[in-house]
């Protein structure tokens, strides 16, 4: 699937949202990125998995805030 907006890191990222006080809930997909040729492994902290960073790309796309 693809996206038209999103956000995509390499290991090792942490992703923070600042939602201001007036928003409760952030929602996105959530994905290991096509790049990654289906080696990578993923938490929504994305790490080595222990099996090194060259594949671990992964993908915050489509994101809604509920305010």
């Amino acid at each position: 699937m693809s996206y038209a907006k999103g956000l995509g890191v390499n290991a090792f990222s942490e992703i923070v949202y600042y939602l201001g006080g007036s928003c409760s809930t952030l929602r996105t997909d959530v994905g290991i990125d096509a790049e990654a040729q289906g080696r990578g492994s993923l938490r929504l902290v994305v790490t080595d998995g222990g099996d090194g960073t060259t594949s671990d790309h992964a993908d915050w796309a489509a994101p809604v805030l509920t305010c």
